[in-house]
């Protein structure tokens, strides 16, 4: 093991779909089609081959949010603004142990931004990977290929702990050492070596 790589929704940052659930509460966006959106046109977003603020307005209007697309925005990410602490500090107990720890996520540019800045994630790790700057989601064997390649490790020295099923799954495939993380004690089972030091 060379490297660990995490994932941030339901990993690092829980609990996850924060705004989602807002969303149930407001007497507006209740109404509107969100799912259909992020299904849909914010996948683009996601691959990095559309722009977020470019395509809300129009999604905006037809929900008929009151405010612009920053105040959307400002509510949406602050309603997932809530870091794993815990996880964290093991993380950093890694890094200084000596071994490389990543983060690896599906984000549109700016929300990605978010995380590496307002919620501090750029500190937390050696680095940070996101799909829209990869231009693959984690589904693809492409995500997996192009991080190997900036860090340059081989699959079988990563160590990929995220939330999804599918992208465990599809991290197997490229030969990392992937496991579905549901909390900490998946990381000390998956790592005994760290068992009660981290």
């Amino acid at each position: 093991m060379k490297a660990l790589v995490f994932d941030a929704d339901g990993v690092v940052i829980v609990p996850p779909y924060g705004f989602m659930r807002y969303c149930q509460s407001d007497p507006v966006l209740s109404r509107a089609d969100l799912g259909g959106f992020f299904r849909g046109e914010f996948v683009r977003c996601l691959r990095g081959q559309a722009d977020l603020k470019a395509v809300l307005p129009a999604y905006l209007e037809r929900w008929g949010w009151p405010g612009g697309v920053e105040a959307f925005l400002e509510v949406w990410f602050r309603a997932e603004h809530t870091l794993d602490h815990a996880l964290l500090r093991r993380i950093q107990t890694l890094r200084w142990s000596g071994f490389a720890c990543y983060l690896a996520t599906q984000q549109e540019a700016y929300r990605m931004a978010y995380l590496r800045e307002a919620m501090g994630l750029a500190a937390a790790f050696d680095g940070t990977f996101a799909s829209c700057e990869l231009g693959h989601l984690k589904s693809e064997d492409d995500f997996y290929r192009k991080i190997e390649a900036e860090i340059g490790l081989e699959p079988q020295q990563i160590w990929f702990f995220d939330d999804a099923q599918g992208n465990i799954e599809a991290a197997r495939a490229r030969g990392w050492r992937a496991y579905l993380y549901s909390g900490q004690a998946d990381l000390e089972r998956e790592i005994p070596y760290f068992a009660g030091r981290i």
